[in-house]
């Protein structure tokens, strides 16, 4: 009987001990899986922060590509205002210069007209004075002829005259030596 519980004892302990055995390693098992679900979890994290950032890095990323596409288009745009506007004033400088041409064109051929006009006035007043003088010489032609035959009549009047003077002298002569 003795040996019995003895052996009674030992099955005992041996099943406590296996008991405990067992019993430690699920705890150990269970230990590891907790520790490994810590691990996953913490790589979980690891791997969702470090996608978080990649995503913030490429959302920096597009900004700034965005920012630069903005500055650029800007610049372009006020490039193009730039070209525009010196288009306009070489534009208008153009016009102006057409305009300046066209006002120098019309002054001169204004200023054209007026000596034309001005030399036909003088010729118009030269030939005026021409036919004054013609008329003049004309007139004074004339006066002269009138004149000359004014004189020459007063002449021959006075030819008559002493003529018809001697003629009765020379008849009272006649008539005187008769008388004698």
């Amino acid at each position: 009987k003795a040996a019995e519980e003895e052996a009674a004892r030992k099955a005992a302990e041996e099943a406590a001990k296996k008991k405990a055995e067992e019993e430690n390693a699920a705890r150990k098992a269970a230990e590891k899986a907790a520790e490994d679900e810590t691990s996953r979890k913490a790589a979980e994290k690891a791997a969702k922060e470090d996608a978080a950032r990649k995503a913030a890095e490429e959302a920096a990323k597009l900004k700034a590509e965005k920012e630069a596409a903005e500055v650029a288009a800007k610049k372009a745009a006020e490039a193009e205002a730039v070209r525009k506007a010196s288009e306009d004033a070489a534009k208008r400088k153009a016009e102006e210069d057409a305009a300046k041409k066209a006002a120098d064109k019309a002054a001169k051929l204004n200023a054209e007209k007026e000596a034309a006009e001005g030399a036909a006035k003088k010729a118009a007043e030269d030939e005026a004075a021409r036919k004054s003088a013609d008329e003049a010489a004309k007139k004074k032609a004339a006066e002269d002829t009138v004149k000359k035959a004014a004189e020459e009549a007063a002449k021959l009047k006075a030819e008559k005259e002493a003529a018809e003077v001697a003629d009765k002298k020379a008849a009272e002569d006649e008539a005187g030596r008769k008388a004698a």
